[in-house]
């Protein structure tokens, strides 16, 4: 393995991973040899590209390059020692390109078979589920996040006031225009149909033990008092498989692009006599 890229990588990545004092030895080791196997399938994967012949994309590397020295053209350590630098990058830009068309190269898989489609449509049927709908219509009384407990408590008092009236037969729609402070209320309250979690959790909490024309108690949200109302609940329903079997196909095709190009480093790894220098994993031995 490159010693000198191993520590390179080991020196950018520690500044992102620990940065938090310090660290447990064992998740040192940890984290060095996690950089000791990317560089380890990086040298792999790039004999690999050159047993197939694969040239990097020249252009690319010469807009990318090009790209750096702008960038740099004012800084004057990047002037001082560009000419030793420039020949190092385009190598790095280079090994890029060729192990992006190599993994662009093994990721084209072929179109999967019917019945393989069909059995990873049927063993993942949450993949292709549509989620629960609820359709919702909200009185929010709006009150600032810094405001006094005395104006919480009166906006809470205000919103039982509307629940009572509600659950007396009191039109929603009317109420919402005239006290809800929610873009919705221009609609009488009516925030249409809603996936799980798109409300705060609070909300979300209530409404779940809620049935259709059921009017919530008062909600205390972050913006303010909320009451609810439940107009429609459309469960959970597995779409079938000929409405989704497009969707199927392409998902198990990146499946297994994904499992081809992690599996061909693996590959490599069993073809090829790997040696460590166990020192490197020692207390001191290239720490972060």
């Amino acid at each position: 393995m490159p010693v000198s890229e191993y520590a390179a990588r080991l020196r950018l990545n520690s500044r992102n991973r620990f940065y938090h004092g310090k660290v447990p030895e064992e998740e040192v080791a940890k984290f060095k040899q996690e950089i000791a196997d990317q560089v380890v399938d990086r040298v792999l994967l790039l004999q690999e590209a050159a047993r197939l012949k694969i040239q990097p994309d020249k252009e690319t590397v010469d807009t990318r390059l090009a790209q750096i020295e702008t960038s740099r053209s004012k800084d004057q350590d990047w002037l001082n020692n560009k000419e030793r630098l420039i020949p190092k990058i385009r190598k790095q830009l280079e090994d890029d390109s060729v192990l992006d068309s190599l993994e662009k190269k093994i990721r084209d898989v072929p179109k999967p078979k019917r019945a393989d489609v069909k059995r990873f449509y049927e063993s993942s049927p949450d993949k292709f589920t549509a989620p629960e709908q609820i359709k919702v219509s909200i009185i929010m009384l709006r009150v600032d996040p810094s405001a006094p407990s005395n104006l919480w408590d009166a906006a809470f008092e205000e919103a039982s006031t509307l629940v009572a009236k509600l659950r007396g037969g009191a039109d929603f729609a009317e109420l919402a225009r005239i006290h809800s402070g929610d873009d919705s209320a221009i609609n009488g309250g009516d925030m249409g149909y809603i996936h799980k979690g798109m409300l705060a959790v609070p909300a979300q909490n209530v409404l779940d033990l809620m049935s259709p024309n059921d009017i919530s108690e008062p909600v205390v949200l972050l913006q303010g008092v909320a009451v609810f109302r439940l107009d429609d609940r459309v469960k959970a329903k597995l779409n079938p498989f000929d409405k989704v079997k497009d969707r199927v196909e392409s998902l198990l095709q990146r499946d297994q692009g994904d499992k081809a190009w992690r599996g061909l480093a693996q590959e490599l790894r069993k073809k090829t006599k790997i040696e460590v220098n166990a020192s490197l994993f020692k207390p001191g031995g290239g720490n972060p």
